[in-house]
């Protein structure tokens, strides 16, 4: 029973308790004026036998106790508590080609429960990607589009060019399939519902259990009709999508839910095509993307939920990743540097570094990246061909200094492509 205020009345040997009863509680709604029987007779229902009788009295005056606003407690061993739901704990989650995925459950100390779809093929059959013909570990049906994390759900979606399937999981180590039949490239999670970006999207309204069909997300630039919607973010009350196909590029934003798209353009109402299909992210209000070319890094910046876009190039910036929004900054990094931005228009360069084994060296080149609630960054290593026995593990604590873990503390396997902090159940790996 959900109550909209407590009080608490303790009771010893009052009138109206049957014989020599011990005190006891009593927990109900009542309105503001109302009375100790009033109160129990709610609980007559739900309360052990005879609890009800026990506050039966001769006259409502004898047990009249006026209260606020909601409840009358007594004894509180008799208190029925609510349900305070399961245990959850910090992790990061990775995933990758393969339908490769790992867990860490110490702040990225250490990376554990590593398994990928192949690994019950054949030795013979498995796949090594990118290292000849035939394995194109981009357009599969295991190939790892997005993972999103929302309130305790996990959802892993895989497949592009194949029909795609959606995971959901609840604590990052056992995966329930739930959904196929869209290739998506993100999940976005805003009001209550997931959104898939793509453009004959699908939406669930019930963390990720079911998914129907959530309409098309329209997106065109000069009347061509985009149909590859690349990445997704919501944030401001806005979902947000950038969409391409070779050099049409578009954004789409929406302000219902996911309900109807609309076309977002320069103040001018002049192409963003400039921007590319970049992966925007969000931060007080802020949506950002950041473009990497030969001239630098485009900035594309939108203040008003998506819109209209400003479009700027820094000349001094060479980013490899996306930003990140850490809730107070933006950051961004490329190979040796990190950006800092508060307002994703004027940024700030650094050099990073990389320790291992008590040695400092230039920083890494950074790949799929991640935050914790606490502040802790982890990254596996980016760039081309850096996987399996190239692979590496990174761990910061202020994003300048990145600590690589001992070969140990991983598995060296199939490319990764994304990473997210998040809470998860506990679980036999993560207690």
């Amino acid at each position: 029973m959900r109550l909209a205020g407590w009080a608490a009345l303790m009771m010893a040997g009052c009138s109206g308790v049957v014989g020599d009863a011990p005190p006891v509680a009593i927990v109900a709604a009542a309105d503001a004026g109302g009375s100790a029987v009033d109160a129990a007779s709610v609980l007559a229902d739900d309360a052990e036998p005879g609890l009800a009788d026990a506050f039966a009295a001769p006259d409502d005056a004898a047990l009249a106790v006026p209260f606020d606003d909601a409840a009358v407690a007594l004894a509180p061993d008799a208190l029925v508590a609510p349900d305070a739901g399961p245990v959850r704990v910090p992790v990061f989650v990775a995933v990758g080609k393969q339908g490769r995925r790992a867990i860490s459950c110490d702040d990225g100390v250490t990376w554990s429960h590593d398994e990928s779809f192949d690994e019950a093929w054949p030795e013979a059959d498995r796949f090594r990607c990118f290292t000849g013909a035939g394995t194109d570990c981009d357009h599969n049906a295991w190939s790892s589009t997005s993972l999103e994390h929302h309130d305790g759900v996990f959802i892993h979606t895989l497949g592009w060019g194949a029909p795609g399937t959606f995971y959901r999981s609840t604590n990052g180590i056992t995966w329930e399939h739930v959904f196929t039949g869209r290739n998506v490239q993100d999940v976005m999670f805003g009001e209550g519902r997931w959104v898939a970006a793509t453009r004959s999207s699908v939406r669930s309204d019930d963390d990720g259990k079911t998914w129907i069909d959530n309409g098309t997300i329209d997106v065109a630039m000069d009347g061509n009709t985009i149909w590859n919607v690349r990445a997704g973010t919501y944030g401001d009350g806005t979902f947000l999508v950038s969409a391409g196909d070779g050099a049409n590029i578009d954004f789409a934003y929406s302000r219902d839910r996911g309900a109807t798209w609309a076309h977002a353009t320069q103040p001018d109402g002049s192409s963003i095509a400039a921007c590319g299909a970049a992966a925007p992210v969000e931060g007080n209000g802020v949506f950002v993307t950041l473009r990497n070319d030969a001239a630098g890094t485009t900035i594309c910046r939108s203040t008003d939920s998506g819109r209209t876009w400003t479009v700027t190039t820094d000349s001094n910036m060479h980013v490899d990743t996306a930003p990140l929004w850490t809730g107070s900054e933006f950051m961004a990094w490329e190979t040796g540097r990190v950006y800092r931005s508060a307002d994703g228009a004027t940024w700030t360069g650094a050099d990073t570094q990389t320790r291992f084994e008590g040695a400092l060296s230039r920083g890494p080149t950074i790949g799929p990246i991640a935050m914790s609630s606490s502040g802790t960054f982890v990254s596996v290593r980016g760039g081309w061909q850096t996987w399996y026995e190239q692979q590496r593990f990174y761990r910061s604590t202020d994003g300048v200094v990145w600590e690589q873990l001992p070969d140990a503390a991983y598995e060296k396997g199939h490319p990764m492509t994304e990473i997210i902090f998040g809470l998860a159940e506990t679980s036999s790996v993560c207690r």
